[in-house]
């Protein structure tokens, strides 16, 4: 059976770029707390001798002339022996790399695919090399370093945050000039925003205009941070409260009439940039990598608030959204791939990631306020809306990885607002589906 389910993790990969060797882990928690500690010490004795580290990462956590710039040219000038190899996988690829005998020295996963490297015991215990080299984790922002241990169901750290996508709500500033309606604001909550949208939503000289599309649900599950399953138990609870008021809460927002209607009834984030791109669309919740693409628009003026707040989530704005750099059980170069680690968390490289408008990890305003600095255009921009909020934690899932759970949750969703399904129903039938997906991953 944990055959299968090793090879079904490999094709699913969907939300982290990665590699492995070996065996999985028969779903035991590798603590390694004991020999693994020994070969950390026994390679801090080893010589500068040439290494090559292999760094496994997507396109949308590093781009080839950003890991360049801000990781491998200042590493090269710390560490000279260090040469860094970036290997860009996609799940498409990944499984033939694996075969042709490549391994990955460092692999970096978005939270919701933390269990993929668990399945395939690829995690190992990095507090070790942490206290070898003295590095300070006080610095680090704890909600981030609490959801690596979180999602890694451990009490020691298998990776270190990156940086932190960040989320904001954009809005078309020329669509509320034209119809006169007051302009978003930053500290909005959820109510405030849906009686914008409401106003935003209408038909002018033939043209459907609509008020928002805030992603999709499970944003609403992200920012309360709620558990969607029981670990002690291993079952699902998706049927509680909670995940009712977020229904709800999602409905009240898609519903409005004109706002979520053919052919714009679809969850898909690309289809509604596009839509807020041409101008259709009035607000638009989404991450700063988006911002790239809103900077090339010569038709629209467009600004960003505060991600909308949910008042039993005070002062919230998402989940922390970090790439996390894992060292993996296999590398056989763990000193020298942690030095890689520690060069992208120093203040140098942190500011300079912040300048491209990427979250900082480390707790120091003086780099928050660096936030899209180095990205023209953004000068006269609310950049500070994306770091201005706190984060939450995200709640491990088992075995689960977002791959699996979100299809599960969003189709519930969709059966609501198709109406084919009430949200009792609905929510109830994904709750069965869920555990039929925890069995089979046991």
């Amino acid at each position: 059976m944990r055959k299968s389910v090793f090879w079904i993790v490999i094709c699913s990969l969907f939300l982290i770029a990665a590699g492995c060797t070996g065996q999985p882990n028969n779903g035991e928690k590798s603590a390694d707390t004991g020999s693994n500690v020994k070969d950390q010490a026994v390679q801090a004795n080893q010589s500068q001798e040439p290494v090559t580290i292999k760094f496994y990462g997507q396109s949308t956590q590093f781009s080839e002339e950003t890991f360049q710039k801000l990781v491998a040219e200042p590493l090269k000038k710390k560490q000279p022996n260090i040469t860094l190899e970036y290997v860009t996988v996609t799940p498409a690829d990944l499984p033939n790399k694996i075969a042709s005998g490549e391994s990955p020295d460092i692999v970096v996963s978005w939270p919701s695919g933390i269990p993929d490297i668990l399945n395939l015991g690829m995690d190992t215990n990095i507090e070790g090399l942490i206290k070898q080299s003295n590095f300070d984790l006080s610095k680090i922002n704890s909600v981030m370093l609490d959801t690596i241990k979180l999602v890694s169901q451990t009490e020691y750290l298998i990776g270190l945050p990156a940086f932190n996508n960040s989320f904001a709500l954009y809005y078309n500033n020329d669509l509320f000039n034209k119809f006169g309606v007051e302009k978003p604001k930053d500290n909005m909550k959820w109510d405030d925003v849906r009686s914008l949208a409401v106003k935003m939503t209408r038909t002018d000289n033939g043209m459907q205009y609509r008020g928002i599309f805030p992603d999709n649900p499970i944003r609403a599950i992200d920012q309360l941070d709620l558990v969607r399953i029981d670990l002690k138990t291993g079952t699902a609870q998706l049927t509680s409260d909670g995940f009712v008021d977020v229904f709800r809460l999602w409905q009240s927002l898609l519903s409005i009439p004109g706002n979520f209607d053919a052919p714009n009834n679809n969850l898909g984030i690309n289809y509604h940039q596009q839509s807020f791109q041409k101008g259709e669309l009035a607000m638009l919740t989404g991450w700063s990598t988006m911002l790239n693409d809103f900077l090339k628009l010569q038709s629209i003026d467009w600004d960003m608030v505060t991600y909308p707040i949910n008042p039993k989530a005070p002062g919230i704005g998402q989940r922390v959204d970090i790439p996390i750099m894992a060292i993996t059980r296999q590398s056989k170069h763990k000193e020298e791939a942690f030095k890689v680690i520690l060069s992208i968390l120093s203040e140098e490289t942190q500011t300079e990631l912040a300048k491209l408008a990427n979250g900082p990890v480390l707790v120091d305003k003086k780099i928050s306020d660096q936030f899209g600095k180095g990205i023209p255009g953004l000068e006269k921009k609310n950049v500070q809306a994306f770091v201005s909020l706190k984060l939450n934690t995200m709640h491990s899932m088992g075995n689960v990885s977002g791959a699996k759970f979100n299809p599960i949750f969003n189709n519930a969703f969709m059966s609501v607002m198709n109406k084919k399904k009430d949200i009792n129903t609905a929510l109830r039938d994904a709750n069965e589906e869920l555990n039929q997906v925890i069995q089979e991953l046991k």
